[in-house]
């Protein structure tokens, strides 16, 4: 198991180079969506739960991967700039001395 989150941590890159191919917004919605398919698919139309606790984890894990992998692109989409959030928050404590 140890060895799998090893390779986990590169594998949500290439997913998440993955995502940003196909391209569009990824949104709350699209990251439980993509993990939640990834689950039934793996546990349920892959029949991974014959395998018990095993097939259970692996498709958990998957579904994880998945959502993190959307979760790095929503990142990327989303992230301030340092000086854009360091003006936002001098803003704010400007705004507060004044009251």
């Amino acid at each position: 198991y140890a060895e799998r989150m090893r390779k986990s941590a590169s594998y949500v890159e290439e997913g998440a180079a993955a995502v940003e191919k196909v391209g569009g917004t990824v949104s709350w919605g699209s990251m439980t969506w993509a993990a939640g398919r990834e689950f039934l698919k793996k546990f349920l139309a892959k029949r991974g739960f014959l395998d018990g606790t095993p097939g259970l984890i692996s498709a958990v894990h998957t579904a994880t991967a998945m959502f993190r992998s959307h979760a790095l692109v929503w990142d990327r989409q989303n992230r301030i700039s340092r000086e854009k959030l360091d003006r936002e928050v001098a803003a704010m404590w400007k705004d507060e001395s004044v009251e």
